[in-house]
C-alpha cells in the first residue's frame, strides 16, 4: 500500500500532462487551420493596394479570421477575442507576436509590382500570423515549467501559427 501511495501522485501528474499535451496539440492544429484559411481568403481578395484589406473598423480580414476561429472551436476562444485592439498590420512581421491574442498580417511583393498583381509575371504574398492563449486545464500543471504562464486571466500556454500564400491576380 505504501508503494501505491508513492506512485499514484506521479502517475496522476503523468496522465494529466499527457491529457494537457493532447489539448495543446488539438489547439495548435486548429490554430494552423485558422491561419491557413485566413491567408487563403486574403490571397483571393482584390483590394488595391492589398493593405486596404486590413483597413476599416473592423477590418474585413480580422472579421474573417474571427469567423474561422469561432467555427473551428479552438479551446478558450470566443467570438470577438481577436479584435481591432490586438490586430496589427506591420510591413514585416516582427520576430515575436506583440500580443498574447491576436492577428497580424503583412504583404510583400516584388519591387514595381502592383498588389494584387495584374498577372502571374510578378508575385505578391500575404502572410498571416495568429496567436492564441490556450488555458491550462489540469490543476497543478501550471507549477511545472513547461506548461505555460499564469497572469490575471489564469494559466495559459501561448500558441502561434503562420501561413503565407501567393496573391492571386484579379479575374479578367
Amino acid at each position: 500500500m505504501l508503494e501505491l501511495a508513492l506512485v499514484v501522485p506521479f502517475l496522476l501528474v503523468l496522465f494529466g500532462g499527457a491529457v494537457q499535451l493532447g489539448v495543446f496539440f488539438a489547439a495548435q492544429n486548429s490554430l494552423t487551420q485558422v491561419a491557413r484559411d485566413t491567408a487563403r481568403w486574403a490571397a483571393t481578395q482584390t483590394y488595391n493596394p492589398c493593405s486596404d484589406a486590413a483597413t476599416g473598423s473592423p477590418s474585413p480580414l480580422l472579421g474573417k479570421a474571427d469567423e474561422i476561429a469561432t467555427a473551428s472551436s479552438i479551446l478558450g476562444y470566443t467570438s470577438g477575442t481577436w479584435n481591432s485592439a490586438n490586430f496589427t498590420n506591420p510591413s514585416t512581421l516582427p520576430a515575436n507576436p506583440p500580443n498574447n491574442e491576436g492577428v497580424e498580417v503583412a504583404w510583400s511583393w516584388e519591387t514595381g509590382g502592383a498588389c494584387p498583381p495584374a498577372d502571374n509575371v510578378k508575385a505578391a504574398y500575404v502572410t498571416i500570423r495568429v496567436t492564441h492563449s490556450v488555458p491550462v486545464l489540469i490543476p497543478g500543471l501550471e507549477y511545472l515549467p513547461a506548461f505555460g504562464t499564469c497572469d490575471a486571466s489564469g494559466c495559459h500556454f501561448q500558441l502561434t501559427s503562420t501561413s503565407t500564400f501567393r496573391m492571386e491576380p484579379p479575374r479578367q
